[in-house]
Protein backbone atom coordinates (compact mmCIF):
# COMPACT_ATOMS: atom_id res chain seq x y z
CA UNK A 1 0.00 0.00 0.00
CA UNK A 2 1.05 3.37 -0.88
CA UNK A 3 0.48 6.50 1.45
CA UNK A 4 -2.83 7.97 -0.55
CA UNK A 5 -3.96 4.12 -0.28
CA UNK A 6 -3.50 4.09 3.85
CA UNK A 7 -5.19 7.32 3.58
CA UNK A 8 -8.05 6.10 2.17
CA UNK A 9 -8.26 2.58 3.67
CA UNK A 10 -8.51 4.57 7.10
CA UNK A 11 -10.85 7.43 5.97
CA UNK A 12 -13.24 4.33 4.48
CA UNK A 13 -13.02 2.98 8.32
CA UNK A 14 -13.63 6.53 9.84
CA UNK A 15 -10.48 6.75 11.64
CA UNK A 16 -9.70 10.43 12.69
CA UNK A 17 -6.79 11.59 14.16
CA UNK A 18 -3.68 9.91 12.47
CA UNK A 19 -0.85 10.64 10.79
CA UNK A 20 0.75 8.40 8.02
CA UNK A 21 4.93 8.68 7.80
CA UNK A 22 7.00 8.68 5.69
CA UNK A 23 7.72 5.00 6.17
CA UNK A 24 4.14 3.86 5.99
CA UNK A 25 3.30 3.46 9.31
CA UNK A 26 0.29 4.94 11.34
CA UNK A 27 0.62 7.59 14.41
CA UNK A 28 -2.87 7.58 16.02
CA UNK A 29 -3.28 10.92 18.49
CA UNK A 30 -5.90 9.62 19.69
CA UNK A 31 -7.96 5.92 19.67
CA UNK A 32 -7.91 4.12 16.69
CA UNK A 33 -11.57 1.83 16.71
CA UNK A 34 -11.18 -1.23 14.34
CA UNK A 35 -13.63 -3.41 15.92
CA UNK A 36 -15.25 -5.94 13.62
CA UNK A 37 -13.99 -3.96 10.19
CA UNK A 38 -10.97 -5.73 9.63
CA UNK A 39 -11.68 -8.36 6.51
CA UNK A 40 -8.26 -9.43 6.02
CA UNK A 41 -6.35 -12.14 8.82
CA UNK A 42 -3.82 -9.13 9.59
CA UNK A 43 -3.81 -5.65 9.44
CA UNK A 44 -2.81 -4.28 5.51
CA UNK A 45 0.09 -1.59 7.21
CA UNK A 46 1.70 -0.91 10.29
CA UNK A 47 0.82 1.08 12.70
CA UNK A 48 3.68 2.73 15.11
CA UNK A 49 2.49 4.85 18.15
CA UNK A 50 -1.34 5.18 18.97
CA UNK A 51 -1.27 7.55 21.75
CA UNK A 52 -5.24 6.54 22.81
CA UNK A 53 -6.86 3.05 22.95
CA UNK A 54 -6.21 0.72 19.97
CA UNK A 55 -9.11 -1.58 19.67
CA UNK A 56 -9.27 -4.27 17.08
CA UNK A 57 -11.90 -7.38 18.71
CA UNK A 58 -13.98 -9.29 16.44
CA UNK A 59 -12.21 -8.94 13.59
CA UNK A 60 -11.04 -13.02 12.30
CA UNK A 61 -7.33 -11.91 13.35
CA UNK A 62 -4.86 -14.63 13.37
CA UNK A 63 -1.72 -12.01 13.61
CA UNK A 64 -0.90 -8.82 15.29
CA UNK A 65 1.10 -8.10 12.51
CA UNK A 66 1.13 -4.45 12.01
CA UNK A 67 -0.09 -3.21 15.68
CA UNK A 68 1.23 -0.50 17.09
CA UNK A 69 4.41 -1.05 19.11
CA UNK A 70 3.34 1.84 21.59
CA UNK A 71 -0.44 2.31 23.19
CA UNK A 72 -1.10 4.79 25.13
CA UNK A 73 -3.84 3.63 26.87
CA UNK A 74 -5.89 0.11 26.32
CA UNK A 75 -4.99 -2.84 23.67
CA UNK A 76 -8.09 -4.51 22.74
CA UNK A 77 -7.47 -7.74 20.27
CA UNK A 78 -10.55 -9.90 21.86
CA UNK A 79 -12.75 -12.52 20.01
CA UNK A 80 -10.66 -13.27 17.45
CA UNK A 81 -8.46 -16.58 16.37
CA UNK A 82 -4.84 -15.56 17.62
CA UNK A 83 -2.98 -18.42 18.72
CA UNK A 84 0.30 -16.00 19.74
CA UNK A 85 0.36 -12.35 21.20
CA UNK A 86 4.05 -11.68 18.38
CA UNK A 87 4.42 -8.47 16.35
CA UNK A 88 2.07 -7.20 19.16
CA UNK A 89 2.47 -3.51 21.39
CA UNK A 90 6.06 -3.72 23.25
CA UNK A 91 4.50 -1.01 25.14
CA UNK A 92 1.09 -0.38 27.14
CA UNK A 93 0.55 1.76 29.47
CA UNK A 94 -3.03 0.96 29.95
CA UNK A 95 -4.56 -2.28 29.90
CA UNK A 96 -4.08 -5.54 27.40
CA UNK A 97 -6.68 -7.73 27.04
CA UNK A 98 -6.43 -10.28 24.85
CA UNK A 99 -9.17 -13.17 26.23
CA UNK A 100 -11.63 -15.01 24.08
CA UNK A 101 -8.60 -15.98 21.29
CA UNK A 102 -7.37 -19.17 20.82
CA UNK A 103 -3.77 -18.14 22.60
CA UNK A 104 -1.50 -21.28 23.35
CA UNK A 105 1.50 -19.30 25.08
CA UNK A 106 1.62 -15.30 26.00
CA UNK A 107 5.01 -14.91 24.34
CA UNK A 108 5.49 -11.77 22.57
CA UNK A 109 3.24 -10.00 25.31
CA UNK A 110 4.98 -6.83 26.65
CA UNK A 111 7.10 -6.77 30.07
CA UNK A 112 5.16 -4.08 31.51
CA UNK A 113 1.45 -3.27 31.43
CA UNK A 114 0.19 -0.29 33.16
CA UNK A 115 -3.37 -1.11 33.92
CA UNK A 116 -5.21 -4.57 33.38
CA UNK A 117 -3.80 -7.88 31.78
CA UNK A 118 -6.81 -10.08 30.78
CA UNK A 119 -6.20 -13.49 28.89
CA UNK A 120 -9.05 -15.56 30.57
CA UNK A 121 -11.04 -17.97 28.13
CA UNK A 122 -7.54 -19.23 25.69
CA UNK A 123 -5.83 -22.70 25.69
CA UNK A 124 -3.08 -21.57 27.53
CA UNK A 125 -1.05 -24.04 29.95
CA UNK A 126 0.68 -21.73 31.64
CA UNK A 127 1.87 -17.74 32.04
CA UNK A 128 5.41 -17.83 30.16
CA UNK A 129 5.85 -15.00 28.35
CA UNK A 130 3.34 -13.01 30.21
CA UNK A 131 4.35 -9.58 31.85
CA UNK A 132 6.50 -9.34 34.53
CA UNK A 133 4.27 -6.20 35.71
CA UNK A 134 0.90 -5.50 35.69
CA UNK A 135 -0.05 -2.17 37.19
CA UNK A 136 -3.77 -3.64 38.12
CA UNK A 137 -5.90 -7.12 37.61
CA UNK A 138 -4.13 -10.22 35.82
CA UNK A 139 -7.43 -12.67 34.87
CA UNK A 140 -6.38 -16.19 33.51
CA UNK A 141 -9.09 -17.99 34.04
CA UNK A 142 -11.34 -20.65 31.73
CA UNK A 143 -7.35 -21.31 30.38
CA UNK A 144 -6.03 -25.18 30.48
CA UNK A 145 -3.45 -24.18 33.27
CA UNK A 146 -1.61 -26.38 34.94
CA UNK A 147 1.05 -23.99 36.20
CA UNK A 148 1.03 -20.47 37.10
CA UNK A 149 4.85 -20.57 35.81
CA UNK A 150 5.56 -17.15 34.44
CA UNK A 151 3.11 -15.47 36.65
CA UNK A 152 3.58 -11.51 37.03
CA UNK A 153 5.94 -10.66 40.01
CA UNK A 154 3.95 -7.89 40.34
Amino acid sequence: MNKQEIYDYLDELDVFDYTVNDDLTVDGRYNVNLYNMIMEDELPFNFNHVKGIFEIDKNGLTSLKGCPKIVGNGFYCNDNLLTTLENGPVEVNGGYYCENNQLTSLEGSPKWVGGDFLCFNNYLTDLKGGPEYVGRDFFCHRNLLTSLEGCPKH
